[in-house]
């Protein structure tokens, strides 16, 4: 018996399944086919045991379709009023109101929206979106208003402002909100560099964006000297200009008052080597040389220095012989001041590497690698690194066997 019980269970819950399949289907198909008054018949059914959304906008169109407004409008009345907080169904009313001339009712629905709004940034923000969907501008734009008014300092919605401005082409408010909410929170400021990243078009020479933000930043920063954000946003927007000289003296800027001591601009110079600005990448490094010794970055910086010449000189392979001996001697200059030990062996290793192979002075090289092979404290993969450089140069010079 329940074996027998456990079946008919079943076989009831499958015709059933594959009732509700068909029916989904036969609606999918007489809609698909602009067969209204068939398609009526099934979703009719479909909206009695599922309520969805889907089934009944559905459902409505075919109504309207077939001439019965009456019901549609009944219909949609007592979904809103089954749940009245859903924004999304009663925009749907107000939508047919405004489909069969009756403006002045979707019309009061829309502003009692707007008047019914709490300080809840959810609900701001989504029926900003619903009225933004329908292609209802100055509605979503009353509603950010309006929105910003209950939320005060809470939630400045500046990103959806930034959305309504972007959209309508006011390039100027939409910048202006995005810098806004850095005063909020500067935590957004990754956030705010990827979307203006898509606003702004950095290859274009004449760019009017282009030309809007730079003078946005500068005027936020000689308003606020001692806000570093905006400092860093100016930092940011020159890089993606490739404008790395001008992006150098706000770097510098920024270091000095936040006393960074030259780790800023430290980074700074591996940003401009990344972009092959050599020169500027230079200018960097010498400025945190410059601060001293006593500085954290002062070594850093000087192999740094001599590291920009040594990738000058291995990639654009153009260098006099006068250029070559003083970056030799550079090279040197560093040595005797620190010593060759194993703190400075990625000197050395530069250093021969340039004599042998751009010098002309294999010889000076191989004595300089045969000192470093001795160097105290010297890891397993570091003193690989010596010998393989020396053999590389000894097979220059055809010393194969060496």
């Amino acid at each position: 018996m329940l074996k027998q019980f456990l079946f008919s269970t079943f076989l009831f819950f499958a015709i059933a399944s594959f009732g509700q399949d068909t029916d989904q289907q036969l609606a999918q198909h007489y809609y698909s086919s602009g067969d209204y008054p068939k398609a009526l018949v099934y979703y009719e059914k479909l909206f009695d045991r599922d309520d969805s959304k889907f089934n009944l906008n559905r459902y409505v169109i075919c109504l309207q379709e077939t001439g019965d407004l009456k019901s549609a409008e009944k219909t949609l009345k007592k979904a809103v009023s089954k749940s009245s907080n859903d924004q999304e169904l009663v925009i749907m009313l107000a939508t047919f109101y405004e489909e069969h001339n009756e403006a002045s009712k979707a019309t009061a629905i829309y502003n009692e929206l707007i008047d019914n709004l709490t300080s809840d940034s959810r609900s701001i923000i989504d029926l900003y979106a619903l009225f933004k969907s329908k292609g209802k501008a100055d509605l979503s734009f009353a509603t950010l208003e309006k929105g910003r008014k209950l939320l005060k300092n809470s939630y400045p919605l500046n990103i959806q402002f930034a959305d309504y401005y972007g959209s309508k082409g006011q390039t100027e408010n939409m910048i202006n909100e995005y810098l806004d909410l850095l005063d909020y929170h500067p935590a957004y400021m990754s956030s705010v560099q990827r979307i203006l990243s898509a606003q702004v078009d950095f290859t274009i020479e004449d760019s009017k964006e282009y030309d809007l933000l730079r003078t946005a930043l500068i005027q936020r920063t000689q308003k606020k000297p001692d806000d570093l954000n905006y400092s860093e946003m100016l930092t940011w927007l020159f890089i993606q200009r490739q404008n790395f000289p001008a992006a150098l003296v706000h770097i510098k800027a920024m270091d000095k008052r936040s006393g960074a001591k030259g780790a800023m601009v430290y980074d700074f110079g591996g940003i401009c080597v990344e972009n092959k600005d050599y020169s500027t990448a230079r200018n960097a490094y010498k400025y945190v040389v410059e601060i001293g010794e006593e500085g954290r970055y002062y070594m850093r910086g000087q192999n740094a220095l001599l590291n920009v010449s040594f990738i000058e000189v291995t990639t654009n392979r153009n260098f006099s012989k006068v250029e070559l001996t003083e970056i030799i001697a550079n090279y040197q200059n560093v040595l005797n001041r620190f010593g060759k030990k194993n703190t400075t062996l990625g000197v050395v290793l530069e250093m021969a590497h340039i004599q042998a192979f751009y010098a002309n002075k294999g010889q000076d090289a191989i004595e300089l690698l045969n000192e470093a092979i001795e160097f105290t404290g010297l890891t397993d993969m570091q003193l690989a690194q010596v010998k393989m450089q020396l053999a590389d140069i000894h097979v220059l010079h055809g010393d194969i066997w060496e």
